[in-house]
């Protein structure tokens, strides 16, 4: 998305083209970028927390005197209002994404042949509303690959590296457990 561009409407686009293109599989990398939890929803019922996190943030005036003072405090307000606007947009842009998404995975124009799958590595971070049934049919959790896949996956990627025939690889897999294909 470019800046000005609407996500929300390029979400549509994608989603109309996959229609048009079915079957197709519509695969989305990062899924929490689109389908980010609105914290601000549940914890906060009664108003924005932008307005009180912009004020924390202002910048105390050092220098009172009185011919700088007012253009401070102008200044001040200014990038004051220009924060806010522009975290609001953000925010709302944010919000209509998510809205999109969840209007075209319910299915309301239809996703006969459309199969979406989603990838994250943060689930955690994904909103509720996208995991309800009728979203995903399935959640797949992948874990972490085990002694042997890592060996796997270091084999492979050393390949073309020209390594050192001394190398331990029992060392490495031991040293590198926890780590998922990508850190690897």
């Amino acid at each position: 998305v470019e800046a000005g561009e609407s996500g929300a409407l390029k979400l549509e686009i994608l989603f109309q083209e996959a229609r048009k293109t079915a079957p197709c599989i519509v695969f989305i990398d990062e899924m929490d970028t689109l389908a980010q939890k609105r914290d601000q929803v549940l914890q906060n019922p009664m108003g924005a927390d932008e307005i009180l996190e912009s004020l924390s943030n202002i910048k105390p005036i050092t220098n009172l005197n009185s011919s700088n003072f007012s253009s401070n405090v102008s200044e001040n307000s200014e990038e004051l209002t220009d924060a806010l606007f522009a975290q609001q947009d953000m925010h709302k842009e944010k919000l209509r994404i998510l809205m999109q998404f969840l209007v075209e995975l319910d299915g309301i124009q239809g996703r006969d042949g459309v199969v979406v799958i989603g990838a994250t590595n943060r689930p955690e971070m994904l909103d509720p509303a996208i995991l309800r049934p009728g979203r995903f049919d399935r959640i797949v959790d992948l874990g972490l690959p085990g002694p042997e896949k890592r060996r796997e996956i270091l084999n492979l990627y050393s390949e073309n590296l020209g390594i050192n025939d001394s190398i331990s690889w029992h060392y490495l897999i031991h040293r590198t457990a926890g780590y998922s294909a990508a850190d690897l």
